[in-house]
């Protein structure tokens, strides 16, 4: 039996005789693309659309503390992807060992491939979030008072970035204990609606908000809406996760996809679409100018919706009768989905400049 020590030697060993695909970038460019920060772009799209639902209800929208907000969430998103890589390496090496070149399972790959030591991603997580600390700093001895990083948002925002690293990192290590899809789906949408939100609340107060305070400022419709983009989004991770359940199994990766099925996890992707749609409807029944939201929204987002669950029936299919559950013909469908849950933000943004406060 061969052990894991011999194992990863034999892996370092034969990507060590590789040429690195990445070897003739310059290492700036590969330390982007070893961020993915392209795909990070969800988050800090959504934190925007929550500083706009403020302006739409209150008014006026103050530049810096939109900027601010953003930059914020996109660095947070940045530093999760660089921990990702450094505590997904042992199983990104099993994967690279036992599963075929094209498995999607694995981030940038850039580790894998011999491009950086598994180090380099730990002190670019380090440095973002140094980065981080460096602007709050900044931003409450230039603002003062009317900094937006103080009272419930600041410490709102420091948990958040606190729980975002352990989807991967120690001790929870969520993402590997069947927690990583809500923690992730909480990160993605609400938080950061809920985030761009009181920051402009706490800008326009010039002073820290109380939790009481940060509460009172939301509107019943806008928890509505906050459960929505919840839904909305679990029900994206869900299929995003589908897509590595074979990979994950083969990593010792107990995400709670993998843990289900492809068959159980198709049942779930159907009651968070569902769930969606209820909220979606109760949104509506709350604020009728709401049906202009969830009418666009639906226009696109349901015909997608059945084009994922076709999907994951023929994968479940394949599992339920014991073949071999082949996921090539999936593949095109986490990047449909990825840029539907991208555009939705900002057709909504686009909704609310034309139709004004749709969530009062």
């Amino acid at each position: 039996m061969v052990s894991t020590r011999a194992r990863k030697s034999s892996l370092t060993a034969s990507t060590a005789q590789k040429t690195s695909p990445h070897a003739g970038n310059s290492t700036i460019y590969n330390i982007y693309l070893l961020g993915r920060i392209p795909f990070t772009l969800e988050a800090p799209l959504w934190c925007v659309l929550g500083n706009v639902i403020y302006y739409t209800q209150h008014g006026p929208l103050h530049p810096t503390t939109l900027l601010l907000s953003t930059g914020l969430v996109l660095l947070t998103n940045v530093s999760i992807n660089y921990a990702n890589e450094y505590f997904d390496y042992e199983a990104d090496s099993i994967v690279a060992e036992r599963a075929d070149s094209s498995a999607s399972h694995g981030g940038s790959k850039m580790l894998i491939d011999g491009t950086f030591g598994r180090w380099v991603a730990l002190y670019c997580a380090a440095a973002v979030q140094a980065f981080i600390l460096i602007c709050i700093g900044v931003s409450r001895q230039l603002e003062g008072a009317g900094s937006s990083l103080q009272g419930t948002v600041l410490w709102f925002g420091l948990l958040a970035m606190g729980a975002a690293q352990q989807y991967v990192g120690p001790p929870l290590r969520l993402h590997y204990n069947g927690g990583g899809e809500v923690v992730s789906s909480l990160e993605i949408a609400p938080g950061p609606v809920l985030y761009g939100f009181l920051s402009q609340g706490t800008h326009a107060a010039r002073r820290g908000l109380t939790v009481r305070e940060a509460w009172a400022s939301t509107s019943g419709t806008l928890v509505v809406f906050l459960a929505w983009t919840l839904a909305y989004e679990l029900a994206r991770i869900f299929m995003m996760h589908a897509a590595d359940i074979t990979e994950d199994r083969v990593a010792r990766k107990h995400t709670l996809v993998s843990v289900l099925g492809f068959g159980r996890t198709k049942a779930l992707y159907r009651f968070t679409s569902a769930l969606a749609v209820l909220l979606g409807w109760n949104l509506v029944l709350r604020d009728g100018r709401a049906g202009y939201l969830m009418a666009v929204v639906a226009l696109y987002s349901l015909p997608i919706a059945y084009r994922v669950d076709a999907a994951l029936e023929t994968l479940a299919v394949c599992e339920r009768e014991g073949r071999k559950v082949e996921t090539a013909g999936f593949a095109s469908v986490p990047p449909l989905v990825s840029l539907q849950t991208m555009l939705t933000p900002v057709v909504l943004m686009v909704v609310m400049a034309v139709k004004g406060d749709c969530l009062a």
